[in-house]
């Protein structure tokens, strides 16, 4: 079983690889508690990240947290690794997508570019603004339009 400590380091790497600016946020005396373990800054996607593994939940405070985030208009899930599976779920722990055999996907680049896709279309932000093109962004980091199309798609008829 993979340990939550492996898969933000996993994820960490992951997003930096594609260009994301991560931050992680370790819990600490100095700092208040129930904050998400990772921000992300891209152009596709910026939020906040609460991580889990193997079905495990977030607490009462991280789940508070998160809704607090999210009514600042901040972006904010938790995913959940299980198996081969990446799980995103919101602050209530409502299933939102799954992105079948992630954890198995050897290309890392590609299955990091469809994750920040699906948080873009999770966070309800338009396909297409005048400064950021989803399209062109996929087609210029080897994703196809058919592949964005897909995850839309998926989007819109969830099998959580």
């Amino acid at each position: 079983m993979v340990l939550e400590r492996d898969f933000r380091a996993t994820l960490k790497k992951d997003l930096e690889s594609v260009g994301c600016c991560v931050f992680t946020i370790h819990g600490h005396v100095f700092q208040a508690a129930g904050w998400p373990d990772i921000q992300v800054y891209h152009p596709c996607w910026t939020g906040h990240l609460e991580l889990k593994v193997g079905g495990n939940t977030a607490t009462k405070l991280q789940k508070w947290r998160m809704l607090e985030l999210r009514k600042r208009g901040t972006p904010a899930y938790l995913l959940d690794l299980t198996g081969e599976d990446l799980v995103v779920l919101n602050s209530e722990e409502v299933g939102i997508m799954r992105l079948a055999g992630w954890r198995n996907d050897t290309d890392h680049k590609r299955r990091t570019k469809l994750l920040l896709i699906a948080l873009r279309f999770a966070s309800g932000v338009v396909m297409s603004l005048k400064d950021f093109d989803i399209y062109q962004w996929g087609e210029r980091n080897g994703i196809s339009s058919q592949q964005i199309a897909d995850v839309v798609e998926f989007l819109r008829n969830p099998e959580v």
